[in-house]
């Protein structure tokens, strides 16, 4: 929020499409983005990987070795979740 705030005395306004709070637990979405349901995905897929992470660690270690395992595969998932 401050960085928000710092761009907007700028003279800039940056408008997310979405975001996950982890220290209250809440996603926020702007209902006028036009990717609504990518960014709904997305957005939840924080908390989960942060519950797969913390609870679930053989699971989250898993995963994370598919991606590190078949690079060339996951490079199309992760761009396109870049440009959400």
């Amino acid at each position: 929020v401050q960085f928000q705030n710092d761009l907007e005395k700028a003279g800039l306004k940056l408008v997310p499409n979405g975001f996950y709070r982890p220290s209250n637990r809440q996603i926020y979405l702007n209902s006028e983005n036009p990717r609504i349901l990518e960014t709904t995905i997305h957005e939840f897929a924080h908390p989960f990987l942060q519950y797969l992470r913390d609870k679930k660690s053989d699971h989250y270690k898993a995963g994370v070795k598919l991606l590190q395992t078949n690079k060339t595969e996951a490079k199309k998932y992760i761009d396109f979740v870049k440009l959400v």
